[in-house]
Protein backbone atom coordinates (compact mmCIF):
# COMPACT_ATOMS: atom_id res chain seq x y z
CA UNK A 1 0.00 0.00 0.00
CA UNK A 2 1.43 3.53 -0.82
CA UNK A 3 1.88 6.13 2.17
CA UNK A 4 3.17 9.39 2.76
CA UNK A 5 6.64 10.19 4.33
CA UNK A 6 9.64 7.49 4.30
CA UNK A 7 9.67 4.27 5.01
CA UNK A 8 10.43 2.81 8.53
CA UNK A 9 14.11 2.74 8.75
CA UNK A 10 14.10 6.00 7.70
CA UNK A 11 11.77 6.76 10.35
CA UNK A 12 13.62 4.35 12.86
CA UNK A 13 17.46 6.21 12.36
CA UNK A 14 15.32 9.81 12.67
CA UNK A 15 14.37 8.93 16.26
CA UNK A 16 17.41 7.58 17.04
CA UNK A 17 19.51 10.86 17.30
CA UNK A 18 23.45 9.27 18.18
CA UNK A 19 22.58 6.65 15.08
CA UNK A 20 21.29 9.98 12.91
CA UNK A 21 24.90 11.95 13.62
CA UNK A 22 26.74 8.87 12.80
CA UNK A 23 24.79 8.37 9.28
CA UNK A 24 25.76 12.01 8.57
CA UNK A 25 28.79 12.41 9.68
CA UNK A 26 29.48 9.96 7.22
CA UNK A 27 28.69 10.88 4.44
CA UNK A 28 30.27 14.01 5.16
CA UNK A 29 26.96 16.15 6.52
CA UNK A 30 28.29 19.02 9.23
CA UNK A 31 27.11 18.48 12.51
CA UNK A 32 27.89 19.92 15.80
CA UNK A 33 30.31 17.82 17.97
CA UNK A 34 29.35 15.42 20.71
CA UNK A 35 29.06 12.61 22.22
CA UNK A 36 26.57 10.24 24.21
CA UNK A 37 26.52 9.43 28.00
CA UNK A 38 24.69 6.43 29.26
CA UNK A 39 25.51 6.97 33.01
CA UNK A 40 26.22 10.59 34.74
CA UNK A 41 29.89 8.41 35.59
CA UNK A 42 30.67 7.86 31.92
CA UNK A 43 34.12 9.33 30.90
CA UNK A 44 33.86 12.51 29.51
CA UNK A 45 36.20 14.43 26.76
CA UNK A 46 37.90 17.51 27.13
CA UNK A 47 34.87 20.20 26.99
CA UNK A 48 37.12 22.96 25.93
CA UNK A 49 37.42 26.57 28.13
CA UNK A 50 34.19 28.50 27.56
CA UNK A 51 32.40 26.17 25.31
CA UNK A 52 29.01 25.77 26.56
CA UNK A 53 27.08 22.04 25.58
CA UNK A 54 23.52 21.13 25.26
CA UNK A 55 22.03 17.90 26.83
CA UNK A 56 19.61 15.71 25.41
CA UNK A 57 17.53 12.66 25.45
CA UNK A 58 18.78 10.48 22.84
CA UNK A 59 15.39 8.65 20.87
CA UNK A 60 12.50 11.60 22.02
CA UNK A 61 11.38 14.14 19.61
CA UNK A 62 9.25 17.28 19.87
CA UNK A 63 11.55 18.84 22.15
CA UNK A 64 10.65 16.18 24.94
CA UNK A 65 13.56 16.65 27.84
CA UNK A 66 14.84 20.25 26.89
CA UNK A 67 14.32 22.91 28.97
CA UNK A 68 16.52 26.05 29.96
CA UNK A 69 18.54 23.83 32.40
CA UNK A 70 20.26 21.18 29.03
CA UNK A 71 22.61 23.72 28.80
CA UNK A 72 25.54 23.48 30.71
CA UNK A 73 29.09 25.04 30.99
CA UNK A 74 31.37 22.62 33.19
CA UNK A 75 31.49 18.78 33.85
CA UNK A 76 29.93 19.04 37.00
CA UNK A 77 26.83 20.53 35.77
CA UNK A 78 26.57 17.94 32.69
CA UNK A 79 27.31 15.09 34.95
CA UNK A 80 24.09 16.30 37.01
CA UNK A 81 22.12 16.95 34.00
CA UNK A 82 22.92 13.48 32.46
CA UNK A 83 21.86 12.01 35.39
CA UNK A 84 18.27 13.40 36.07
CA UNK A 85 18.28 12.59 31.70
CA UNK A 86 18.77 9.31 32.60
CA UNK A 87 16.42 9.21 35.34
CA UNK A 88 13.63 10.69 33.82
CA UNK A 89 13.68 9.35 30.44
CA UNK A 90 15.02 6.07 30.95
CA UNK A 91 17.39 6.94 28.01
CA UNK A 92 21.17 7.50 27.04
CA UNK A 93 21.82 11.18 27.27
CA UNK A 94 22.91 12.92 24.10
CA UNK A 95 25.84 15.49 24.50
CA UNK A 96 26.52 18.17 21.79
CA UNK A 97 27.98 21.63 21.46
CA UNK A 98 25.93 24.21 22.38
CA UNK A 99 26.01 26.34 18.55
CA UNK A 100 24.71 30.08 19.69
CA UNK A 101 24.18 31.48 16.59
CA UNK A 102 21.38 31.80 13.80
CA UNK A 103 18.53 28.43 14.00
CA UNK A 104 16.75 28.27 10.31
CA UNK A 105 14.01 25.70 9.97
CA UNK A 106 14.13 24.41 6.27
CA UNK A 107 10.95 22.88 4.67
CA UNK A 108 11.57 20.18 1.93
CA UNK A 109 8.84 18.63 -0.42
CA UNK A 110 9.59 15.90 -2.84
CA UNK A 111 11.51 12.63 -3.27
CA UNK A 112 14.54 11.47 -4.73
CA UNK A 113 15.96 14.43 -7.85
CA UNK A 114 12.73 16.17 -7.15
CA UNK A 115 12.93 16.97 -3.51
CA UNK A 116 13.03 20.88 -3.37
CA UNK A 117 13.51 23.13 -0.80
CA UNK A 118 10.74 25.63 0.17
CA UNK A 119 11.49 29.44 1.47
CA UNK A 120 13.04 29.13 4.39
CA UNK A 121 12.11 30.37 8.28
CA UNK A 122 14.50 31.63 11.28
CA UNK A 123 13.79 31.46 14.39
CA UNK A 124 13.32 35.23 15.85
CA UNK A 125 14.77 35.04 19.55
CA UNK A 126 14.53 38.61 19.85
CA UNK A 127 12.19 38.47 22.60
CA UNK A 128 13.63 35.32 23.88
CA UNK A 129 13.83 36.08 28.02
CA UNK A 130 17.28 37.27 28.48
CA UNK A 131 19.58 35.76 30.52
CA UNK A 132 18.48 32.00 29.06
CA UNK A 133 20.42 30.22 26.65
CA UNK A 134 18.27 30.44 23.18
CA UNK A 135 16.90 27.27 22.39
CA UNK A 136 13.68 25.48 21.44
CA UNK A 137 12.27 23.83 24.59
CA UNK A 138 9.47 21.88 25.41
CA UNK A 139 7.75 25.13 26.39
CA UNK A 140 8.76 27.15 23.32
CA UNK A 141 6.95 24.21 21.21
CA UNK A 142 3.86 23.59 23.39
CA UNK A 143 3.28 25.98 25.63
CA UNK A 144 1.58 28.91 24.11
CA UNK A 145 1.17 31.29 27.22
CA UNK A 146 5.12 30.94 28.01
CA UNK A 147 7.33 33.48 27.63
CA UNK A 148 9.94 30.82 25.53
CA UNK A 149 7.19 30.20 23.29
CA UNK A 150 6.63 34.21 22.94
CA UNK A 151 9.76 34.66 22.05
CA UNK A 152 11.17 32.08 20.12
CA UNK A 153 8.92 32.34 16.57
CA UNK A 154 9.48 31.65 13.00
CA UNK A 155 9.54 34.17 10.56
CA UNK A 156 9.96 34.20 7.01
CA UNK A 157 13.82 34.56 5.77
CA UNK A 158 14.40 37.96 4.40
CA UNK A 159 17.86 39.70 3.05
CA UNK A 160 20.06 36.92 3.50
CA UNK A 161 23.67 36.16 2.23
CA UNK A 162 23.09 34.77 -1.20
CA UNK A 163 26.10 32.62 0.27
CA UNK A 164 24.64 31.61 3.58
CA UNK A 165 21.41 30.91 2.08
CA UNK A 166 22.96 28.54 -0.62
CA UNK A 167 25.21 26.71 2.29
CA UNK A 168 21.58 26.46 4.03
CA UNK A 169 20.11 24.98 1.18
CA UNK A 170 22.54 22.25 -0.20
CA UNK A 171 23.18 21.03 3.45
CA UNK A 172 19.28 20.66 4.13
CA UNK A 173 18.78 19.10 0.95
CA UNK A 174 22.29 16.64 1.62
CA UNK A 175 20.65 15.68 4.82
CA UNK A 176 17.16 14.99 3.69
CA UNK A 177 19.13 13.13 1.34
CA UNK A 178 21.20 10.58 3.09
CA UNK A 179 18.61 9.88 5.54
CA UNK A 180 16.43 8.48 3.42
CA UNK A 181 13.40 10.99 3.70
CA UNK A 182 10.63 11.45 1.06
CA UNK A 183 7.94 13.16 -0.01
CA UNK A 184 8.48 16.11 2.78
CA UNK A 185 10.68 16.89 5.83
CA UNK A 186 12.14 19.71 7.43
CA UNK A 187 15.57 20.00 8.73
CA UNK A 188 16.67 22.30 11.84
CA UNK A 189 20.10 23.92 11.31
CA UNK A 190 22.14 26.57 12.84
CA UNK A 191 25.50 28.85 11.82
CA UNK A 192 28.65 27.81 13.65
CA UNK A 193 30.64 31.02 13.24
CA UNK A 194 33.75 28.49 12.25
CA UNK A 195 32.05 25.95 10.25
CA UNK A 196 29.04 27.04 8.90
CA UNK A 197 25.56 25.46 8.84
CA UNK A 198 25.46 22.65 10.87
CA UNK A 199 22.48 19.81 11.16
CA UNK A 200 20.80 20.10 14.89
CA UNK A 201 17.91 17.91 13.69
CA UNK A 202 15.97 16.04 10.79
CA UNK A 203 12.21 15.65 11.06
CA UNK A 204 10.98 13.00 8.83
CA UNK A 205 7.18 13.76 9.66
CA UNK A 206 6.74 17.59 10.55
CA UNK A 207 3.44 18.72 11.76
CA UNK A 208 1.29 19.16 8.52
CA UNK A 209 -1.55 21.21 10.28
CA UNK A 210 -2.87 23.93 8.23
CA UNK A 211 -1.40 26.28 10.58
CA UNK A 212 2.11 25.18 11.28
CA UNK A 213 5.52 25.52 9.97
CA UNK A 214 5.63 23.59 7.29
CA UNK A 215 2.37 24.30 5.29
CA UNK A 216 3.43 28.20 5.83
CA UNK A 217 6.15 27.62 4.29
CA UNK A 218 4.65 26.00 1.14
CA UNK A 219 2.56 29.20 1.22
CA UNK A 220 5.25 31.04 0.68
CA UNK A 221 6.21 29.29 -1.95
CA UNK A 222 2.63 29.64 -3.75
CA UNK A 223 1.34 25.99 -2.63
CA UNK A 224 -1.80 26.42 -1.10
CA UNK A 225 -2.61 23.63 1.38
CA UNK A 226 -5.03 21.57 -0.60
CA UNK A 227 -2.01 21.49 -3.63
CA UNK A 228 0.32 20.87 -0.67
CA UNK A 229 -1.83 17.51 1.00
CA UNK A 230 -2.32 16.70 -2.69
CA UNK A 231 1.60 16.65 -3.70
CA UNK A 232 2.68 14.79 -1.11
CA UNK A 233 0.16 11.97 -1.60
CA UNK A 234 0.70 11.48 -4.83
CA UNK A 235 4.00 11.60 -4.64
CA UNK A 236 3.43 8.55 -1.94
CA UNK A 237 1.57 6.95 -5.26
CA UNK A 238 4.17 7.35 -8.11
CA UNK A 239 7.29 6.00 -5.73
CA UNK A 240 4.37 2.89 -4.98
CA UNK A 241 4.16 2.31 -8.81
CA UNK A 242 6.95 0.35 -9.65
CA UNK A 243 7.26 -2.37 -6.74
CA UNK A 244 3.31 -2.35 -7.17
CA UNK A 245 4.42 -3.41 -10.99
CA UNK A 246 6.92 -5.76 -10.25
CA UNK A 247 4.73 -7.74 -7.92
CA UNK A 248 2.25 -7.53 -10.50
CA UNK A 249 4.92 -9.56 -12.57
Amino acid sequence: LPYTGPGPTTLAIALDKPLTRSVLRAKGVPIPRGFVMRDANDAVPPLGVGKRWIVKPAHEDASHGIDVGSVVADEPALRERVAWLVATYAQPALVEEFVDGREFNVGLLGSGANARVLPLAEIDYSGFPKGRPRLITYAAKWVEDSDEYQGSMPVPVRDLHPALDKALRETALAAYAELGLAGYGRVDLRVCHERGPLVLDVNPNPDLSPGAGFAKAAARAEIPYEELVERIVRDAVDRRRPAAAALAR
